[in-house]
């Protein structure tokens, strides 16, 4: 257990996807990780990672174990910052979302979402082209309605393979916006998938970013065959035109 207060993403993650394979036998250890701990008070960032880490996989082992566990810290006493951690994380539930499983991998659309089963085809249709051994070891992709407060509009978990997808549904939206949100997405997935296949780490780095572009534009160009030939006529037209200023 005391690998998982260590300032290591890589290592971290590893802990929990080995007792999430683990599952409800981790439960009594996970608890006791943290429940017999002075919670009243924090004497470090590690204790926080700490409990962040353990509460989170209890959660997804088991969401009634994660409720009783922090109502009990709770109880006995906390700081604030450590209650309003409990409760962000036991706000998460899977009751709120859709769940089904394609391609072997685990879907969950948040039910705020409009239009869920249009988001489920479109992603069934998406996937369906890429290649069987793309897709091993992806074990789940979360569908998340927009945010402003977001600067993303997808992210790729390594090592545990998470794939979460953001996805604006408002149903004032234009058909032209409709579809440019959905061709956006179905590109960010494709990029996230991207960092998948390429076994990325953690970071931002331009090389992984370059390659899970590369992987995007790929399938996209399957998909939308007509898109990318305008696309390569436009680059043409614009080689002409810089040669004619040249001359």
């Amino acid at each position: 257990m005391g690998s998982l207060i260590q300032n290591v993403n890589e290592e971290i993650y590893r802990n929990s996807k080995e007792l999430y394979q683990i599952g409800e036998s981790a439960l009594t250890p996970l608890i006791e990780a943290i429940l017999p701990h002075d919670w009243s008070k924090i004497d470090n960032k590690n204790q926080m990672r700490l409990l962040t880490g353990v509460l989170s996989l209890i959660n997804d082992i088991n969401e009634e174990a994660c409720q009783k566990t922090a109502k009990t810290i709770i109880e006995k006493g906390c700081t604030r910052a450590v209650k309003q951690c409990l409760n962000s994380i036991t706000a998460f539930t899977l009751n709120d979302y859709t769940l089904y499983n394609k391609y072997g991998i685990n879907i969950y659309i948040l039910n705020e979402l409009n239009d869920i089963n249009v988001i489920e085809n479109k992603l069934d249709k998406w996937l369906s082209i890429v290649p069987e051994k793309d897709l091993q070891e992806i074990d789940r992709i979360y569908v998340v309605p927009y945010h402003e407060d977001y600067s993303y509009s997808g992210t790729y978990t390594p090592i545990l393979s998470y794939i979460t997808l953001v996805w604006d549904t408002e149903n004032n939206q234009s058909f032209f916006w409709k579809w440019a949100e959905s061709f956006m997405v179905e590109q960010t997935l494709y990029h996230e998938l991207g960092h998948h296949k390429h076994n990325h780490t953690f970071g931002q780095d331009n090389e992984q970013e370059d390659e899970a572009d590369e992987y995007a534009r790929e399938f996209m160009k399957l998909n939308h065959p007509f898109i990318a030939f305008f696309v390569k006529l436009l680059k043409l037209f614009g080689i002409k035109k810089r040669k004619k200023q040249d001359d």
